[in-house]
């Protein structure tokens, strides 16, 4: 898909932004989130919307703009851009453009090269630190306004090309692997160039696997003698620099700037911008991280109450969830009239796994709520335990209180206007002893959940309520 770039008065009022392919429109004013143009007063909060119909970028100024939109030198209401036009706002000029930019082999052989550590550059201090300062004072605002991944790559590479001034182009690349000489496992995530050169950019792979696997920032530099119209330096470049960024999340990403610094030793121009870049890499690499494990927690939510995902924070996922012996109560709970139904609306089974998902759902809100675990779901009937992974001297108690409160759920679900849960009724089977509980499973497939004979037993019991026509046995 094309990206469009919008250009203010000063080098540093600038963003480039991918156009999604399928979309609802998107608005673009001052105050629009990742389309803002906040530089330009003659561009109202929500000015106009925008999206991609049949390769063509329509654009409508909405009822609320101040100032006009101009097309092709003529103020506009509605115009569709082709691939090379532009329209402005105020001061701003939005290009459609659709230049790709790809990693490349065919970078000379630099004639300096210089290695940085990170705790290095953690070490030295910034020559010009109110600049530098100014521009870090934005980074908490775009991790923290950003969820989207592609969306936080781009404002990235606008922090970069507006606060490093010897820049003239950035990327956010990753690398599938690391071995081998061709750069079909490296991608270009996101970039932009400000020189006004219309070619694309090509970041050197071989900089880019030298910065990924030894963990380290390096510079690339020429000298203008050797630049080749074949080569990367066909872009004015005469110096580029990767570092990568560091975490679990961001594994195999890295950030790659290239610019000129006239006749400054490369190593002594770059001092700020490869400080400046390894603070902002490590920052984003942290910040992704943390979101992960919001991530990863909130998936947990779905098994644990909260009790237990606080222990499961404290201690550790992995020693946390290690599989071990111990006594728990289990529960297997079992809903009635599932066959009966499957057969009814087998013409309809996405509206059946509703039904059964909403039903389910009564059962697991009962196993969290009584500080229980979401063990496993056998098709129609839900497995929840008690007593692992922090000990509980209640979890008879409470396994029994959750069974009662299942069945009532269902009796009241029952009685009421929905529908939805006509026709179900809850067979709830406890047992209690020894199992072991944790991750359990092969090695390409694991689950949280108890593994013994006390959950056959529970199973069964379920199984003969129907014998003693009871709903808890």
């Amino acid at each position: 898909m094309p990206d469009l770039i919008a250009q203010g008065k000063r080098r540093q009022d600038r963003w480039r932004r991918r156009l999604p392919a399928l979309s609802p429109p998107i608005v673009l004013g001052r105050e629009a989130g990742a389309w803002s143009i906040a530089w330009d007063p003659c561009v109202s909060r929500h000015h106009l919307q925008f999206r991609m119909r049949d390769g063509l970028l329509v654009v409508e100024r909405l009822p609320q703009a101040r100032n006009p939109v101009f097309f092709r030198g003529e103020a506009v209401d509605q115009c569709q851009l082709e691939v090379g036009e532009h329209f402005v706002v105020g001061d701003t000029t939005f290009a459609l453009v659709d230049h790709r930019a790809e990693v490349s082999i065919a970078a000379p052989v630099p004639d300096n090269q210089q290695t940085f550590s990170p705790g290095y550059l953690r070490e030295v201090g910034f020559r010009q630190a109110h600049q530098q300062i100014q521009a870090l004072m934005r980074l908490p605002d775009i991790l923290a306004d950003t969820e989207i991944k592609p969306e936080l790559y781009g404002r990235l590479v606008d922090l970069l090309l507006t606060s490093i001034t010897s820049s003239r182009g950035a990327a956010i690349v990753a690398a599938d692997a690391l071995s081998g000489p061709d750069a079909t496992s490296m991608r270009v995530l996101h970039w932009d160039r400000t020189d006004g050169v219309l070619t694309q950019l090509q970041p050197s792979a071989t900089l880019i696997r030298e910065s990924l696997t030894t963990g380290q920032s390096i510079v690339h530099a020429w000298h203008r003698r050797t630049v080749s119209s074949e080569s990367l330096q066909q872009q004015e470049f005469d110096w580029a620099f990767c570092t990568p960024i560091p975490g679990a999340d961001c594994r195999g990403i890295a950030i790659y700037v290239a610019g000129e610094t006239g006749t400054s030793a490369p190593a002594d121009a770059l001092h700020d911008a490869l400080k400046f870049v390894e603070l902002v890499a490590t920052a984003v690499g942290n910040a992704c991280d943390m979101r992960a494990l919001r991530q990863q927690a909130a998936a947990l939510s779905h098994f644990f109450s909260p009790p237990v995902r606080e222990a499961v924070a404290a201690a550790g996922v992995d020693s946390a969830l290690a599989p071990r012996e111990t006594e728990v109560s289990v529960m297997f709970c079992d809903l009635r009239g599932f066959s009966r139904r499957s057969e009814q609306q087998a013409a309809d089974l996405f509206g059946l796994l509703q039904r059964v998902s909403e039903a389910l759902g009564l059962a697991t809100h009962e196993i969290l709520e009584h500080r229980g675990v979401i063990g496993d779901f056998h098709g129609d009937a839900v497995m929840g335990f008690w007593g692992w992974p922090v000990l509980d001297g209640d979890r008879v108690t409470h396994a029994c209180r959750a069974a009662l409160a299942i069945r009532d759920a269902f009796e009241t679900a029952a009685d009421s206007s929905q529908p939805i849960f006509s026709g179900f009724r809850s067979a709830i089977g406890l047992a209690t002893g020894v199992a072991v509980a944790g991750k359990i499973g092969t090695v390409d497939q694991v689950k949280v959940t108890a593994f013994g004979p006390v959950v056959n037993t529970a199973a069964r019991l379920e199984g003969i309520t129907r014998i003693f026509d009871v709903g808890i046995l």
